[in-house]
Formats: C-alpha cells, sequence, structure tokens
C-alpha cells in the first residue's frame, strides 16, 4: 500500500514525473444511479477514467459550471473554512493505484508554505474544480491506466465515456461478464490479474448480487451466473480463497456491497482488457 501523509501532511515537493491534466470533466445525466465518473485529460490528450461517488460528481460539476448552491454543501463548505484562515488550494494529485484503488493528495498553501495532504483522489478533484486549482496525475498511473485502443495506442477523450460503468440495477450482466472474460484465460495471464487487483477484488466484482422482489422475496441468481463464478472459484487456490473470502467479508461489513462493488468491478474490467489487449499483440 503507498505511504500516506498524517494529520500534518508532508512537505510538498515537485512531482518528477507527472502528467498535467487540462480537462476534468463528468457527466452526472449519463452516470448508473450508485456511482459516477471523472474523465481526466492530460496535456497528450490521454484520459483516465475515475470511479467516484455521486456527491463528489455533483460537487465536481458545480465547481465546472461555477454553481453555488443556495446552502454551502460539504466542498464548498470546506473552501470556506480553508479560505477564512488564508490556507489556498493549490493542486490536486493522482499519486498511485495500488489493488484496484487510486490515491491522492491535496496540496494546501499558506504564507508561501506547502503541504501535501492524503485524500481520496474525488475529493481532492472537487477542491480543485472548486478553486481553479492544478490537478496532475502521476506518469506511471497515466502510463498504466488511460484509456486505450485496441492496438494499444491512447483512446480519444470522447473515447472514455463510450466505457459503461457497471450499473447495480444490472449488476449480475456485469458478473457474468467479467466470470466469463476470466474462463479462458490462460494461468499466466490470470495470475497476472490476481497479482494486478488482488484475490478479494476479483471475488467482489465477481459476487452475484441477490435482490428483493417488490413482494419482498429474493429473487434467485440465475444459473449461469451461478454456474461462471463457480468456475472462477475454482481457479484459486483453496488456501488463498479462504483468506480472500474472510478479507472480502470484512471489506463488506461496515461499508455493504454497493459502495465498493462498482469501482471494483471497473477496475477488474479494466484489468482484463489491458491483459486481453497484450495477449493480442504480436
Amino acid at each position: 500500500m503507498p505511504q500516506v501523509s498524517g494529520a500534518r501532511g508532508k512537505p510538498a515537493s515537485g512531482e518528477a514525473a507527472t502528467s498535467h491534466i487540462g480537462n476534468v470533466e463528468v457527466r452526472p445525466e449519463e452516470s448508473p444511479q450508485d456511482a459516477g465518473r471523472a474523465v481526466l485529460t492530460d496535456d497528450q490528450g490521454r484520459s483516465l477514467i475515475i470511479v467516484i461517488g455521486k456527491p463528489e460528481e455533483q460537487a465536481i460539476q458545480r465547481g465546472t459550471e461555477r454553481k453555488e448552491p443556495p446552502r454551502p454543501k460539504t466542498h464548498e463548505l470546506l473552501l470556506r473554512v480553508l479560505g477564512a484562515f488564508n490556507i489556498s488550494v493549490q493542486e490536486a494529485r493522482v499519486t498511485d493505484l495500488c489493488k484496484g484503488i487510486f490515491y491522492g493528495e491535496i496540496v494546501l498553501e499558506r504564507d508561501g508554505e506547502a503541504r501535501a495532504f492524503d485524500c481520496r483522489p474525488s475529493d481532492a478533484l472537487a477542491l480543485a474544480v472548486m478553486a481553479g486549482a492544478k490537478v496532475s496525475v502521476a506518469e506511471t498511473v497515466m502510463a498504466k491506466c488511460c484509456v486505450r485502443n485496441r492496438n494499444g495506442s491512447p483512446a480519444k477523450p470522447e473515447d472514455a465515456w463510450s466505457i459503461p460503468l457497471p450499473d447495480m440495477a444490472d449488476s449480475n450482466r456485469c458478473v457474468l461478464e467479467i466470470a466469463e472474460r476470466i474462463r479462458p484465460l490462460p494461468e499466466e495471464a490470470f495470475d497476472r490479474l490476481v497479482g494486478e487487483v488482488g484475490e478479494v477484488d476479483v471475488l467482489l466484482a465477481a459476487m452475484p448480487v441477490v435482490r428483493l422482489a417488490s413482494d419482498g422475496k429474493r429473487s434467485p441468481v440465475p444459473d449461469e451466473v451461478r454456474e461462471a463464478v463457480r468456475a472462477l472459484r475454482a481457479r484459486f487456490d483453496p488456501g488463498r480463497l479462504e483468506e480472500a473470502d474472510r478479507k472480502l467479508g470484512e471489506l463488506l461489513r461496515p461499508r455493504g456491497p454497493t459502495s465498493v462493488k462498482i469501482e471494483r468491478q471497473t477496475t477488474v474490467l479494466q484489468a482484463l482488457i489491458r491483459i486481453e489487449r497484450d495477449a493480442a499483440s504480436p
């Protein structure tokens, strides 16, 4: 896991290899109910998709459109408090990607001293867009995770919006797609997928969802989904599977599946696309 700064932050040294982001875009009207996305486009035209919560998506939109809510919401309130103490937002940074989770920092400045604080990228983006501050992405993250065409070349920014985010309303369809795409992977490619995103994220992304019907009865998981997930789980070493299931339970206990599943499904799908692309390259 990346090292993060504490409550007092750390000196905000310049990043040697970063990609400057020229545009941060959100489209709440095109997002599923449970999550949104921010598309970050750098000066080279490369785009990065970050799955974010609906409140952060709406905050970024307000910042982009320079709209003030009737009453200050969380990000507006924080900016007002910072301003009252002569603290300005200098930069939002996406610093790392570890086990499917993006890490970020917010750089604040007062009296010529800048300090970086560990921050969710979505919150850092919202504050930076509202404050008109700089946004950057570590070059290692952009080079690895930018949206690409099938031939491996960076895709156009608009193409980032053609990649559907999983929708919790149709989550089992996405579960089936992930399980079916993993099924033909050779062992080396499967091991690479698990190494990139982790056993827990693969299991969470492919965890069937049981829904309640209007009469209060549980709707059964389709047989094809059950079989695909059973085949996927059979590929794990039994000991590692047991440990991953334990960690999965700890992850879901305080937060519930809805708040984390879409992000993990998107991460796994993007990793699968990279692995499939590399396998098809001569």
